[in-house]
């Protein structure tokens, strides 16, 4: 098919043991018009012999091998191979419900091909249980404060092609890299919310993006900040500023508790509490008197 109504971009790192889902959702939707491009984002396991095996089956499935660059860079290059009017999303650890493609399709068809940035309703798999997302907080807020507010990941996400003409992925964030680019493309394009519950997310201890990382959380705290500093007061209030900062400062806070970090720990609560003075105090107080009891014990022993 050299110019299907879809492309789908699959970024993967070693996740031969999980992508067969991933791209078995994407086989089994309920229309065919539709490519998908898996970049291999430099995987050393057997990723690439899990997608030739798919790929016997069904030409629409396509590879391409990259030297590890993460995810914003694997998405850009498979963008740049697609053929599709509209550009979709899958991680390879999540899977598409069968209407996924069809609820976009038609949308799509009844309101004439929009250039325009659509997003679905997103569910959460633990232990094989699926439990939906609360829908997005819609409100009087501009565009960047509705982004900013409420975390769109990417596979929720459908963008006309000639919107990634000009609006990529930036390489340098690695977390929160969607809604920096859903804030760019709301300037200059209309974006439409399909209440329909159609990805799931499957939360394993693999996630790559696992906030009670620290890791994780100084990225997301460190993006957040280029974000908002990217954005000028007409975009967003002083106080949606000051929840962005107090929720990623709050979220490295949840991280160095996980890990016990005493120090981290303090520093963090006291960052968020700079933002939000008596928002979650007693969290912040319980996670210091936790952690500061479980080391007094060691000291005593």
């Amino acid at each position: 098919m050299s110019n299907p109504l879809f492309s789908i971009i699959l970024p993967v790192f070693n996740r031969g043991h999980l992508i067969s889902t991933a791209i078995e959702s994407v086989l089994n939707q309920k229309i065919e018009d539709w490519e998908l491009i898996v970049i291999d984002d430099g995987s050393t396991d057997n990723t690439s012999a899990v997608v030739q095996r798919f790929q016997q089956k069904d030409t629409r499935v396509k590879y391409l091998f990259q030297e590890n660059a993460e995810r914003s860079a694997a998405r850009n290059n498979g963008i740049a191979q697609a053929c599709g009017k509209y550009i979709c999303f899958i991680d390879s650890d999540d899977y598409y419900l069968p209407d996924y493609l069809l609820v976009f399709k038609n949308f799509i068809q009844k309101n004439k091909a929009p250039r325009a940035l659509l997003f679905c309703n997103l569910s959460f798999e633990y232990n094989g249980q699926i439990e939906p997302l609360t829908p997005p907080v819609f409100g009087n807020y501009t565009p960047v404060e509705f982004f900013l507010i409420n975390s769109l990941g990417t596979p929720r996400v459908c963008l006309h092609q000639d919107i990634t003409k000009d609006h990529l992925f930036d390489p340098s964030i690695s977390i929160s890299e969607d809604t920096e680019l859903w804030i760019r493309i709301s300037r200059y394009f209309p974006f439409f919310y399909l209440n329909e519950f159609t990805y799931v997310a499957v939360q394993h201890q693999g996630r790559s993006v696992n906030r009670l990382n620290t890791k994780s959380a100084l990225k997301n705290l460190k993006a957040k900040k280029q974000i908002l500093a990217q954005v000028s007061d007409a975009e967003v209030s002083q106080q949606i500023r000051k929840d962005i900062l107090h929720d990623a400062w709050f979220g490295l806070a949840q991280s160095y508790f996980e890990n016990r970090h005493f120090l981290g720990l303090v520093k963090a609560s006291l960052k968020a509490s700079v933002y939000q003075p008596f928002f979650r105090w007693k969290e912040k107080l319980y996670m210091i008197y936790v952690v500061l009891k479980s080391k007094l014990k060691i000291s005593e022993e």
